[in-house]
């Protein structure tokens, strides 16, 4: 490097020789080590500048790891407003180094002019910069190209076990033979077939396997399960025999720790049988790779699930063409895990293969800001928050620019339950990138749990403004009309959405669930039809409200125990079916189902509440209601309004909270404050006349006229709201409007 040379790009110089960097007309500070990476890359430009090169070149890599070199990109990346995800300046050759791509004009410090112009023209023409123009860059991206091609090629010799040796072998037979289940164990039916269909179809994507269910036989491996152990001491031992290593091994059945359970029958299984199942086929050069991740990354942006799907299938197609491209694997684990976090598939079937993508990229490269992210997605989907946090701040380290993980680690907070804390960071990260739509969105979502609808809503025009594509998806915006006194609005806009991305069933499941707690039967029925099956927490609660709106709460208890769902939705399951039983009046076996639901504690928390339903219904007050007068039930009620403390002063205010303290108040025998607290949630937006007659508590209050008059306000405010989804009413007639 020469520091007699200034380089002049895009919007930015850099002088070797005054260690001055100036972007945008504005000086900007580095640290030396940054400054001299930067230096390097520039006069390099339109090279790729390996790792190594760089390390020899700014440290003589003498005691540096590269890591270091990591941090150095990322603050020089935030120097120039870049970002990894869409390079302007830096960008990222997979595994191999960086280049910079931006056209650079070089000059000698001689040749570079004082701040003021000459008076004259000088007499002789001066010698004209150097440019790096697309030729120049085209013929040094071909020269790398060949030498990869090259290095990849002596590569595939020396390696014991090519790509292609995995399919040469013969398939390896295996048999699953259904799982046993004794009679006194027949609740745990549903869960224990749904894992087994889990092991199945997971079993069948791994290469070099012949999977089929049936009775065993001795020319393949044999996979057997069963469950043992007393009532409160249910196991799932798991055998496998003609295998090449013996395999016995034992899993709690909790309906608690059931998605854990899931998780680690499933890992344990694969690793036995296959260790290198994450492998894919193919290798091809690296550039065409990171084509087909640039165009996932394009398709990802999009705004339908067919986008989704199309990213998904170019970070595939990057794996085939580059095995060894970590941050595609790391990509196609993030689109695994997509359905989960929107509510379009469970946590069970989204785990699994994330998992397996995310550990081969990260074993490629761990030093992928990228892999990192994702590692901490899949940790925060699973509850392991101190592990998504760790695995955020690594890739933070490692690039400060990137954006999702900053965002992620204050979506965390909420589900910390400190609501107000991650108001304010997403406040503070969004004015920071007013470019980007969905921040100003989750933004408007985070106001909303905050007791804010005004200022969530009064967001809305500025950002269809600046990102008018956002007026299409934007479901914050019905959410918050559906909470806060208006859901006829709120359904006719996710309707809307719907209309636009007809493949997101889970806006039928939100319409069909307001629906029935306004009333309106016949609609919600039609649009769970529409909806049909999905695997998640919505469809039985969405379901369940239907048969309970129709007065129908021991048919909601077939259609539960029918309900072919994934094993970690088991707890919400059976807490569904226990209120669906007390409302039909069996409270014994009410009682029976929630002592499982509850049965490790509920002291620091409502486990139900996990799930994301707690704005709909607390299971835990439904519990309380059913137990005698006395201690426990004194301490079930405590430990609810304990929670509920907890969540209003960590900023906590849906309408909701007072709904909530109304019902707390209830158990306690204060009628007077149940009420107020009522009347408070229903003047803050609270329309959900089916909560009156199916949370249980409610029965404290039986007779009492000032409840009665209660009920009827909220039919008047559900009446209301129906006329207007039917076209009879004054769209905008909202709850407060309705008089005491």
């Amino acid at each position: 490097m020469s520091d007699g040379v200034v380089y002049r790009f895009e919007g930015g110089e850099l002088d070797g020789a005054r260690h001055r960097l100036v972007v945008d007309g504005r000086p900007v500070e580095l640290e030396p080590k940054a400054f001299a990476v930067l230096q390097d890359l520039l006069a390099h430009a339109g090279q790729m500048r390996s790792r190594d090169e760089l390390l020899d070149a700014v440290w003589g890599h003498r005691h540096v790891t590269p890591a270091v070199l990591n941090r150095c990109i990322g603050q020089v990346r935030k120097a120039l407003g870049d970002h990894a995800e869409s390079p302007r300046f830096v960008q990222t050759v997979h595994t191999l180094g960086y280049r910079f791509v931006a056209p650079v004009e070089a000059a000698s410090t001689a040749e570079v002019v004082g701040d003021e112009p000459p008076s004259q023209p000088p007499s002789q023409p001066q010698a004209r910069p150097r440019s790096l123009n697309r030729r120049t860059l085209a013929i040094a991206a071909c020269l790398v190209a060949l030498v990869l091609i090259g290095g990849l090629a002596w590569q595939s010799r020396d390696k014991a076990s090519a790509p292609g040796e995995l399919v040469a072998r013969a398939p390896t037979q295996v048999v699953l033979v259904p799982f046993e289940v004794p009679r006194d164990a027949a609740d745990l039916e549903p869960p224990v077939r749904a894992l087994e269909s889990g092991v199945l179809q997971r079993l069948r994507m791994l290469p070099g396997l012949r999977v089929e269910r049936g009775q065993a036989r001795g020319d393949a491996i044999v996979l057997t399960a069963e469950v043992a152990g007393g009532v409160n001491q249910r196991q799932l031992r798991v055998h496998m025999r003609n295998a090449d290593a013996p395999f016995d091994r034992v899993y709690p059945l909790k309906l608690t720790t059931m998605l854990h359970t899931v998780l680690a029958v499933q890992q344990d299984i694969v690793q036995a049988l296959r260790p290198d199942s994450a492998a894919l086929l193919q290798s091809s050069g690296i550039f065409d790779s990171e084509a087909m991740v640039r165009s996932g990354l394009r398709a990802r942006k999009g705004l339908t699930l067919q986008d989704q799907r199309d990213a998904a299938a170019a970070f595939r197609r990057a794996i085939e063409l580059d095995p060894s491209n970590a941050d595609a694997w790391c990509f196609l684990g993030g689109m695994y895990l997509s359905p989960a976090f929107n509510s379009l598939d469970s946590k069970d079937n989204a785990i699994p293969p994330a998992r397996e993508a995310i550990t081969r990229g990260l074993r490629l490269d761990p030093a992928s800001a990228h892999c990192q992210a994702k590692q901490g997605d899949l940790m925060r989907i699973q509850g392991h928050l101190a592990e998504a946090e760790a695995a955020y701040r690594r890739a933070l380290a490692i690039e400060p620019t990137l954006l999702g993980p900053r965002a992620s680690l204050a979506e965390m907070e909420s589900m910390r339950g400190h609501f107000a804390k991650w108001r304010d960071e997403l406040a503070r990260i969004a004015r920071e990138h007013p470019e980007v739509g969905w921040l100003q969105c989750m933004l408007m979502q985070a106001h909303s749990f905050n007791g804010q609808p005004d200022i969530a809503r009064a967001m809305e025009p500025a950002i269809y403004v600046h990102h008018p594509e956002l007026r299409r998806v934007n479901w914050i915006s019905a959410e918050i009309d559906v909470l806060y006194a208006e859901p006829a609005r709120g359904i006719a806009r996710w309707r809307e959405i719907y209309g636009f991305d007809p493949e997101d069933k889970g806006y039928l499941l939100s319409i069909a669930l307001v629906l029935s707690w306004l009333g309106e039967t016949a609609q919600s029925k039609q649009a769970l039809a529409d909806a049909g099956f999905l695997d998640t927490p919505q469809y039985l609660v969405s379901h369940t409200w239907w048969f309970h709106a129709v007065g129908d709460p021991q048919g909601a208890v077939m259609w539960l125990r029918s309900a072919k769902v994934s094993p970690s939705l088991s707890l919400l399951q059976h807490a569904l079916i226990a209120q669906s039983l007390a409302m039909a009046g069996q409270r014994e076996a009410a009682l029976a189902e929630f002592s499982r639901v509850y049965e490790s504690g509920w002291e620091d928390e409502d486990p139900v509440m996990r799930e994301g339903f707690f704005i709909h219904s607390a299971q835990l007050l439904n519990y309380a209601a059913l137990l005698p007068v006395g201690e426990r039930r004194d301490a079930v009620v405590d430990a609810a309004a304990r929670h509920l403390a907890t969540m209003r002063g960590n900023g906590f205010a849906f309408p909701w909270v007072r709904y909530q303290a109304a019902q707390i108040a209830a158990m306690r025998g204060d009628g007077k404050t149940a009420i107020l607290e009522l009347d408070r949630a229903i003047d803050a937006g609270y329309t959900d006349i089916l909560s009156l007659s199916h949370d249980l508590p409610w029965r404290e209050l039986d007779g009492d006229p000032a409840f009665a008059q209660r009920k009827e306000r909220l039919a008047s405010i559900a009446l209301a709201q129906r006329r207007i989804i039917a076209g009879d009413g004054k769209a905008g007639t909202s709850a407060a409007m309705v008089a005491r």
